[in-house]
């Protein structure tokens, strides 16, 4: 038995649809652009007319915008504007001292001036001079104050209720530091005017010659001392006098059955600052030891 034959394939059906040509495409774009900006200038015409010819109601109410930029003027208006005021500062507000106007000189009133000033500077000068003198004179210390001041202290040293300098001053003073020397220590302020022995200074002598008396035929050293207002020299020479004149009139009473020493140390030791007048009082002293013989 033999096979059936097979029956042919059916050919393939043909598109319809021609193929796609670019120039037809760009063509077919072409036409409906110009066909749809011409339907819409037609469209816009129509609404022009139709406006022209059915005009809408006119409203009463302005324009949104315009409502808004009105409310906001209004707003604006309402708002009270707040003053500023600007702080001044203390330089700014108090007021410019005046400047002192100088009254313009001539040639001869300037030269009647300047003679003038050179004769109170003279006058000055000579005054403090003898301010100077006046309180060597009354036992004031030097002063660097001003010429009124150092006249009202010379003054009131010269009141008879002031007590003097050499008042104040105790007839004795301690005993020198060293304990094993026997001795006495007097002021010079109360003992001298310069290297001259005052007429009162015998009483405090007397004191010392009753002590002395205790110790006959002793070694009798009598020291002076001075504070630095003195150059060295010069505090040597006087303290040296002063312890002489010392010896003298303890010799003149007790006799010569003593040894008698006369030393001026000057400046060379004190026993306190020379920063007051106080301490230079207290420097200027006359000591006298008394070395018993053996």
């Amino acid at each position: 038995m033999t096979p059936a034959p097979t029956p042919p394939s059916p050919p393939p059906k043909r598109s319809d649809r021609p193929a796609d040509n670019p120039l037809r495409s760009l063509l077919v774009l072409i036409f409906r652009l110009l066909l749809l900006g011409v339907g819409g200038t037609i469209a816009g015409l129509l609404g022009i007319l139709a406006a022209q010819l059915y005009p809408a109601p006119r409203s009463e109410e302005p324009p949104l915008l315009e409502q808004f930029l009105q409310r906001t003027n209004d707003l604006r208006g309402t708002l009270e504007p707040v003053p500023v005021t600007e702080a001044s500062s203390p330089a700014a507000s108090a007021p410019p001292l005046p400047t002192p106007a100088l009254r313009p000189l001539n040639p001869t009133e300037r030269q009647q001036v300047q003679t003038e000033v050179a004769a109170l500077q003279t006058q000055l000068a000579s005054l403090g001079d003898r301010t100077t003198a006046l309180e060597t004179r009354v036992g004031l210390p030097r002063s660097t104050a001003g010429i009124e001041s150092r006249l009202q202290a010379i003054a009131q040293q010269l009141q008879p209720a002031a007590a003097s300098p050499t008042a104040a001053v105790p007839a004795v003073l301690p005993p020198a530091p060293d304990p094993d020397r026997l001795g006495v220590t007097l002021p010079i302020d109360a003992l001298f005017t310069g290297e001259s022995l005052r007429s009162e200074s015998q009483i405090l002598l007397n004191t010392v010659i009753g002590e002395l008396q205790r110790y006959p035929n002793s070694a009798i050293l009598v020291a002076a001392h001075s504070d630095a207002a003195d150059n060295a020299a010069q505090a040597r020479a006087r303290s040296f006098a002063q312890a002489q004149a010392i010896v003298r009139s303890l010799e003149a009473t007790l006799g010569d059955s003593y040894h008698w020493v006369a030393v001026g140390y000057g400046q060379t030791q004190p026993i306190a600052p020379n920063d007051t007048a106080a301490n230079r009082q207290r420097n200027r002293r006359i000591e006298i030891g008394i070395f018993p013989r053996e």
